[in-house]
């Protein structure tokens, strides 16, 4: 495989490497410059926009970027959100408490939703050794009940954890071109055919036209770049905030995580977090060792194979016969 050896993007169909070994995403880069300042501005109109008892939604995993999310918003900004999580049952309760914990310090109202129906999308996926990012189509199933919540609680505003690596831009759109057209082929010839997904949206693009209409997301950390992981973890550890085993290096994220990290290297040679880190590298808020060291990717068949079984994703049998055909 190709790597741009700046950002260390895999060269594609959609990224190109240029003769002096640096891709085309690079070349054509502009920093993305949003000062702490447009988001007191973005504070006051949340503020004067809000109707209801809470200003806003915080999208809340338990991680360290959407915890500190939380403080911030709360303590610096004084706004008076409602935290969603979202349990589609491959939730750490480490990472669960956390949310717990830090909705008891800062004193705000939370909901927690528990949802089945993705582990019969995650079962095809896996034994039919599809092609496609089951963390995409997770991700696209969150943003639709977070659009629903806000507009049962006629909230205008969503709040989310995300760096500036995952900030919506040009460049994402060309960058995860090879995984969105999977995740779209996917959905359209075998999601809908799993009951309840019958009508699920192709992209993210009609999720927000369909759902997101009048609701903004925003995240705090896109304008404060200066703030870092370990500056992230001092602050919210007051709240009794607790690392858990993640991929990401450092990161919080569902147990399934793992599996889908795996398909996705195993699909593709990288994942979105190579994407997202990317993108923080050309920003110089990451430097490319430190990537590395991030994602490194060290669980075995073994562990993998622990996961399914323990969450009935398939048994001993159907396991063994995935690693056999190669699937694992």
């Amino acid at each position: 495989m190709i790597k741009c050896k700046k950002c260390m993007l895999i060269a594609s169909k959609y990224i190109k490497i240029q003769e002096d070994g640096i891709c085309d995403i690079c070349h054509e880069h502009k920093p993305e410059l949003l000062l702490s300042i447009d988001f007191e501005k973005k504070v006051k109109k949340i503020k004067k926009q809000s109707k209801g008892k809470y200003h806003c939604i915080l999208m809340c995993s338990g991680g360290k970027d959407s915890v500190s999310a939380l403080l911030t918003i709360k303590e610096k900004y004084g706004l008076n959100p409602i935290v969603f999580t979202f349990d589609h049952g491959f939730e750490d309760s480490t990472a669960i408490n956390n949310v717990i914990k830090a909705c008891k310090y800062v004193d705000c109202d939370s909901i927690l939703r528990r949802y089945t129906e993705l582990k019969s999308v995650f079962k095809v996926i896996v034994k039919e050794n599809i092609k496609v990012s089951p963390c995409s189509v997770c991700s696209m199933w969150y943003m639709i009940k977070s659009y629903e919540l806000a507009k049962s609680l006629k909230v205008k505003y969503i709040i989310a954890g995300w760096t500036k690596g995952q900030m919506s831009s040009k460049e994402n759109k060309t960058e995860y071109m090879e995984m969105s057209k999977d995740t779209s082929d996917f959905i359209k010839n075998r999601m809908r055919q799993i009951k309840g997904f019958e009508k699920f949206p192709l992209s993210m693009d009609k999720i927000n036209q369909k759902y997101g209409k009048g609701i903004e997301v925003i995240s705090p950390h896109w304008f404060n770049s200066d703030i870092s992981d370990n500056e992230k973890i001092e602050l919210i550890k007051k709240t009794g905030w607790e690392k858990t085993d993640s991929y990401p290096k450092n990161s919080t994220n569902c147990i399934f995580n793992f599996i889908s990290s795996y398909i996705q290297l195993k699909c593709y040679g990288y994942t979105h977090y190579n994407i997202e880190m990317s993108k923080l590298i050309r920003q110089n808020q990451m430097t490319k060792e430190q990537a590395q060291e991030k994602l490194e990717f060290s669980k075995n068949k073994d562990f993998l194979g622990e996961i399914l079984i323990k969450n009935r994703i398939c048994d001993e049998k159907d396991w063994d016969i995935y690693c056999r055909k190669g699937n694992f």
